[in-house]
C-alpha cells in the first residue's frame, strides 16, 4: 500500500516545479505537502504503474516501483465545478456551526448506548458555553466549510497552556468523501502548531468509533478510556 511508503516518497526538481504550477502551490516544501494529502486521501486506487492518490479536488499521482511523485494536478471532472470555500475565525463564528452542530449531536444521540438522555437534554449553548470558557482560558479557531451559501462542515480547535485539542468536527452526510473534513483537519492542526501547542487531542464519543480511522491518518490513537457515572435522573 502507498501509505506504508510514505516515508520513502521523493520528486524530482522538475516535478516539484510542475506540481507547484499546477495546484498554483506556495510551499517549497512540495513532497512533505503531497505525503499530508496522501495520509488524508479520501481514496488511494493502483493502475498499471502507478498509484493515485484522491484528496478532494487534488489527485497525486506516484510511481510505485520508484515511489516518484510524478505530479499532482486538480481532478479534470471538478475543475468546472463550484469549490468549497472555507472561512475561518475566533469565537464570534461559534453561532453559525449550530445547525450543524444539532446535526452531529443527533447522530451521538441515536448511537450512544449508555447517555442517551444526555445527548437528548445537550443544547447548543451548553455545548458553546464550554467553548467560550476555552477561549477565554486560551485561544479558539472556527472554522467553516460552504457550498455557496450553505455551511456543510465545520472544526473548532482550542490551545490553551500548551495543549491543542480538536475539539469538534463535523461534515454533513451529503458533503462526505469529498475532502471536505481532511480540509478542515489539516487546517485546525496548522493552527494548532502555530499557536504552541506541544501535545495534541481529541475525544470520540462512545458509539461513533468509525471515525477513528479518520484521525489515525493524523496520528490520533487511542490512548484512554474515560468513564463516567450514568445520572439516575
Amino acid at each position: 500500500m502507498l501509505e506504508s511508503d510514505i516515508e520513502k516518497l521523493h520528486t524530482t526538481e522538475l516535478g516539484a516545479l510542475r506540481i507547484k504550477k499546477n495546484l498554483a502551490l506556495e510551499t517549497d516544501d512540495v513532497v512533505e505537502w503531497c505525503k499530508r494529502k496522501i495520509c488524508g486521501a479520501d481514496e488511494i486506487i493502483r493502475q498499471g504503474k502507478n498509484w493515485y492518490a484522491y484528496n478532494g479536488d487534488v489527485v497525486i499521482t506516484v510511481n510505485a516501483l520508484s515511489k516518484t511523485i510524478i505530479t499532482a494536478h486538480v481532478r479534470k471532472e471538478l475543475r468546472s465545478k463550484p469549490g468549497i470555500r472555507y472561512i475561518d475565525g475566533n469565537e464570534e463564528l461559534l453561532d453559525r456551526i449550530a445547525p450543524l452542530w444539532a446535526e452531529l449531536n443527533a447522530i451521538h444521540h441515536a448511537k450512544s448506548v449508555h447517555f442517551k438522555a444526555h445527548y437528548a437534554g445537550f443544547t447548543f449553548e451548553a455545548r458553546k458555553n464550554t467553548l467560550l470558557k476555552a477561549a477565554e482560558k486560551g485561544c479558539l479557531r472556527v472554522l467553516l466549510a460552504y457550498d455557496n451559501e450553505l455551511p456543510v462542515g465545520y472544526c473548532v480547535a482550542s490551545v490553551i497552556d500548551g495543549l491543542g485539542e480538536v475539539d469538534s468536527l463535523f461534515v454533513s452526510e451529503t458533503y462526505r468523501k469529498k475532502g471536505i473534513a481532511s480540509s478542515l483537519m489539516e487546517r485546525a492542526l496548522d493552527w494548532i502548531d502555530t499557536n504552541g501547542a506541544v501535545k495534541i487531542a481529541l475525544k470520540v464519543s462512545v458509539g461513533n468509533e468509525a471515525v477513528l480511522g479518520f484521525y489515525a491518518r493524523y496520528g490520533f490513537l487511542p490512548r484512554l478510556i474515560e468513564l463516567q457515572r450514568v445520572s439516575d435522573t
